[in-house]
């Protein structure tokens, strides 16, 4: 047995419909008493009757969250707590709120709570990127694992599929590096392969169904599933690259993730075969290419008009030869070393929307 080190899934969780409405409690139990909202300007309106139903525990709303976390974005928030003497932050939203509630949460040393409307697992992890003049600065800190996590279905009941396919993607993703990044170890992957399988089956479902709920309430929990390992693996080459593109020219973040992931999965194929074994029996066929098998399940993106290309997700062309040596200078943990004009072809690839290098899928788009 390899000698490994496991960190359970942090706080309690609650799962099932109506549970966002428990969050008094949950505030209560962990003996806080002023209870800062966060959330992005569009959900400010639901934010504020949430905020409102736990009565003199809520000090306020923060509707500042944004993609990618700008540093003056989490300057305001945390000045707001500060402001407020908030003693919690709760996070109402996606991966953007819940990054914003932990930088508040790192900054002021108190604890949050995330209600996740979202399928991203960011709440998961133990750490959070902010942009700062376009390139990303990891900040890390045991107050960013949450006290609470809730994932209430009812929240997620209009989610639309151009955000639910491409957030589940993102999750699967976050599964796949925990598969084979550094300290990836047993109940990781475990939890990790699992993980893959629910949410693929679910985004199926998803799309051919968009008001089935039950499957909506499956990717969720597929998303838990996904991201519980991350406390304890460091994200590889397919964070490395969405994280460049995404705060070097504003791209958006789930969408970059589901376009790399199947040519990520590529380049680390043949570096990684145990865990390309474990992706493709999670998508449905354990002998089958995990790369290619990830493309197919991009296919669901363009079935619904979303970007399978990078050039289609705002990333510009002539953008490409720079995100390469970005990303080749700064190289995170990876099976495969990072080398240069390999990323720089993988990123041609992604950008054009063509299948995986070394893989046998047709191209899923037209565009």
């Amino acid at each position: 047995m390899e000698p490994f080190t496991f960190i359970p899934p942090p706080g309690r969780i609650l799962f099932g419909p109506g549970t966002a409405w428990q969050v008094k409690e949950e505030i209560q139990r962990i003996g806080a008493t002023r209870a800062l909202f966060c959330c992005t300007p569009g959900r400010r309106d639901d934010t504020a009757r949430l905020a409102q139903s736990v009565g003199p525990l809520n000090v306020g709303v923060c509707d500042k969250a944004q993609l990618n976390t700008p540093s003056h974005v989490a300057e305001a928030g945390v000045a707001l707590a500060r402001e407020t003497n908030a003693d919690v932050a709760v996070a109402y939203g996606g991966g953007s709120t819940v990054g914003l509630a932990k930088i508040i949460a790192h900054e002021c040393d108190i604890p949050y709570i995330a209600i996740v409307t979202t399928f991203s697992g960011s709440e998961m992890n133990a750490g959070q990127g902010i942009n700062r003049d376009g390139r990303k600065v990891n900040v890390m800190g045991p107050r960013m694992r949450p006290a609470s996590v809730i994932y209430d279905q009812e929240t997620i009941a209009g989610l639309p599929l151009s955000v639910a396919v491409p957030s589940g993607m993102n999750a699967i993703s976050h599964a796949c590096e925990c598969l084979y990044g550094a300290g990836a170890n047993p109940p990781g992957r475990l939890l990790a392969e699992e993980g893959i399988r629910v949410m693929a089956q679910s985004l199926r479902r998803m799309v051919e169904e968009p008001d089935d709920l039950a499957a909506r309430g499956e990717a969720q929990y597929g998303a838990y599933l996904c991201a519980a390992p991350m406390a304890t693996t460091r994200v590889a080459l397919q964070h490395k690259i969405c994280h460049t593109i995404g705060n070097g020219w504003g791209t958006p973040h789930a969408e970059n993730h589901s376009i790399v992931l199947p040519h990520s999965l590529a380049y680390n194929r043949d570096y990684a075969p145990e865990s390309m074994r474990q992706i493709a029996r999670a998508l449905g066929d354990a002998d089958g290419d995990a790369p290619t098998m990830m493309y197919e399940l991009l296919g669901l993106l363009n079935r619904i008009g979303g970007p399978v290309g990078l050039k289609d997700n705002y990333m510009p062309y002539d953008g490409l030869d720079q995100a390469a040596d970005i990303v080749a200078a700064e190289p995170y943990p990876n099976p495969r070393p990072f080398e240069r004009d390999a990323i720089r072809a993988l990123l041609e690839d992604a950008w054009h929307g063509h299948p995986p290098a070394g893989g046998r899928a047709t191209l899923v788009h037209s565009r």
